[in-house]
């Protein structure tokens, strides 16, 4: 097993809004990790770590194993109530406010919506069509009439149009099954 150590300095004061959430001053002395990987991996200058040239966003690192698509992934949650693994999957939509959710495509071209567990973001300006490795956790979830409208807020706020018959529509809450990711890795914006 490689081991990369690298340290990471950040010694700044942020405020950070994530996604409607209030906003919280951040922070953080510097400090020194280590990062073990079994694939090849470079830091860039700002502190973006490159797994065999594709950006990793997250919480935990993963070993690069065997993954499934997002259809036998839903599959196994709507078969056993959940699935935990690394599912490769296409994007189709990205939080514009702060990147903090995706929705990625199932064969018959609906969605599923993924959740970055503690709130990481992926870049606002990564693109639909975009390839993405996901690990996490596949289940049936509620999604409130709150949360459906606080989307739309968000949409809204990126300036997406949104018209006041969307919210109307939004009567009850929504179970569907999504996907709590707590790390994945994309390609760089730059080079789609």
């Amino acid at each position: 097993m490689k081991k990369i150590i690298y340290s990471l300095s950040i010694a700044l004061v942020a405020t950070f809004t994530s996604c409607g959430e209030a906003k919280e001053e951040v922070k953080e002395e510097a400090k020194e990790e280590v990062i073990e990987e079994t694939m090849e991996e470079d830091v860039l200058e700002e502190g973006v770590v490159m797994v065999n040239g594709l950006q990793f966003f997250g919480n935990n690192e993963f070993e690069m194993s065997d993954w499934s698509s997002v259809d036998e992934m839903y599959a196994a949650v709507m078969e056993t109530g959940e699935f935990e693994g690394l599912v490769k999957a296409e994007i189709s939509e990205v939080c514009k406010k702060a990147g903090c959710w995706i929705t990625v495509l199932k064969e018959d071209g609906s969605t599923v919506r993924v959740i970055f567990r503690n709130h990481f973001g992926i870049p606002t300006d990564t693109p639909a069509g975009y390839e993405v490795i996901m690990n996490g956790v596949g289940q049936v979830d509620t999604t409130s009439i709150e949360l459906q409208k606080h989307f739309l807020d968000d949409a809204k706020e990126a300036g997406e149009e949104v018209y006041q018959a969307d919210y109307d529509e939004i009567t009850e809450d929504l179970i569907e099954v999504s996907f709590d990711c707590d790390g994945l890795l994309v390609p760089p914006v730059e080079e789609f």
